[in-house]
């Protein structure tokens, strides 16, 4: 059922997109207030969040994509040119060194995770009849919601005790009367956001209470994940939960709405469960043979859940570390690229329209 107002509806919304990453930050609070909240992740922590959330919501990607009989009959050449392009620039990249590498990527990845933002405040905006403020104002809230926190880390002289992917992979610059200035801005922001669409509600009687909610979770986690809270613990668990498992749901409840168009006739069952199983376990399976390279042949710091510890002395030459890098790292790049085709709303999507519940114009 699709609720006016609502992506899908209330029940719906805050349970998998507006209140998991809420909830991450009111979890850091209690464990911040028992003196337990942990400055680094142990490899379980890791296990739970990056592998089991980040990692896996690159991979169901793939039900929108590959795994989709009707996607890749339709967008077949742009389904194998991108992890093509992407390939190739991941390797002219990785030839200036690791460090440009992983900055490109960072700042192509904060990014992606901002436009996810907005793209749920658009989806919010095409559900909601009665009278909107300006689009701009709310494209400006939701870019200022999750870009000043990203600006403060840039500009702080109190170094923030994580990275993106690695350290040094933002080019910090501290400029700490700025940085402070930045965040004022964005709580004055917010509170006359807030404010114009309480005028608006006594003047046309609109209130659109998704939206707001998206905005409220985008500045709670953005502010305490990066700002307040000042440690890799806080920042992962934040930006993890709250980007990770919207997606995630987002792609499961389009498998179970579209049986007919992903491969495999498990997936076209009508027990839910099953379904929810397999794609789980697709996800699972996929994310942890990534992983394990990863950590066998790169990062080598989580002997303790693949046992690997044996392949940590092989040492590879640069140039197949340059390879091996970029191929472990084109689902994620292909994620990124891909998100701003199959997504989109519109004619290159015409079925998103019945998905969503919104009226073709």
């Amino acid at each position: 059922m699709k609720s006016k107002g609502w992506i899908f509806n209330p029940a719906v919304d805050l349970s998998f997109i507006i209140l998991p990453g809420i909830l991450s930050v009111f979890f850091l609070f209690i464990l911040n207030k028992l003196n337990i909240l942990p400055s680094e992740i142990n490899p379980w922590t890791w296990f739970f969040a990056v592998l089991l959330i980040d990692v896996a919501h690159v991979y169901s990607t793939l039900f929108r994509s590959y795994f989709n009989e009707e996607e890749w009959r339709e967008k077949k050449t742009l389904l194998i040119t991108v992890p093509i392009v992407c390939f190739l620039f991941s390797v002219f990249l990785y030839s200036f060194g690791s460090i440009w590498f992983w900055r490109i990527m960072a700042y192509v990845a904060v990014f992606h995770f901002i436009r996810q933002q907005f793209g749920f405040l658009a989806l919010y905006r095409k559900k909601t009849e009665s009278i909107q403020i300006p689009f701009v104002l709310d494209k400006l809230t939701i870019y200022l919601m999750g870009g000043i926190p990203i600006l403060y880390w840039h500009l702080t002289d109190q170094k923030r005790e994580f990275s993106w992917f690695m350290d040094g992979d933002f080019l910090v610059y501290p400029i700490p009367t700025f940085a402070s200035a930045l965040l004022w801005l964005q709580q004055i922001w917010l509170g006359l956001y807030l404010a114009i669409h309480i005028i608006y509600f006594f003047k046309y009687r609109s209130f659109p209470f998704g939206k707001i909610l998206l905005v409220i979770n985008t500045w709670c986690v953005w502010f305490f994940g990066i700002v307040y809270f000042n440690s890799d613990f806080s920042f992962t668990i934040t930006n993890v939960i709250n980007h990770g498992i919207p997606y995630i749901f987002l792609l499961f409840y389009y498998v179970i709405q579209n049986p007919n168009e992903i491969i495999g006739e498990v997936f076209k069952s009508k027990a839910w469960i099953t379904v929810l199983i397999c794609f789980l376990g697709v996800l699972f399976l996929f994310s942890f043979v990534e992983e394990w390279a990863w950590d066998s042949f790169i990062w080598k710091d989580h002997y303790q859940i693949f046992q690997n510890a044996s392949f940590y002395s092989l040492e590879l030459p640069e140039f197949a570390t340059a390879l091996l890098a970029s191929v472990l790292f084109l689902p994620q790049f292909t994620h990124y690229v891909l998100d701003a085709y199959l997504w989109k709303i519109g004619k290159p999507n015409p079925r998103l329209f019945h998905f969503f519940g919104i009226t073709e114009k």
